[in-house]
């Protein structure tokens, strides 16, 4: 479970969000979508422990498992959805039966 008390967080001067309330629980799949600089990728910084809130708290389940992608991707001839499905070698052998 992924849990926000109250989180707020700041990137520099902007506050991206303030006071969030959010539970996500084990088995969930969420998405994340936003215009530019609203702080997805802040977000997920949080998520992935790359820095922490600026007030409230954030718990994480150990054990839970978030994926991503990286906003810049190495040159690549493939289309960006190729690109993605490629990372998840399963579905791909999947798709192909």
């Amino acid at each position: 479970m992924i849990l926000f008390k109250n989180v707020s967080l700041r990137r520099g001067v902007r506050l991206l969000f303030s006071d969030v309330t959010l539970t996500l629980h084990n088995g969930e799949k969420t998405g994340l979508v936003g215009d530019n600089g609203s702080g997805k990728s802040s977000l997920l910084g949080l998520l992935m422990n790359h820095f922490s809130p600026d007030s409230g708290d954030l718990e994480i389940n150990p054990r839970m498992r978030i994926s991503h992608v990286v906003q810049e991707t190495p040159h690549s001839d493939a289309s960006a959805l190729d690109y993605v499905i490629d990372g998840d070698q399963e579905f791909r052998k999947a798709e192909k039966k």
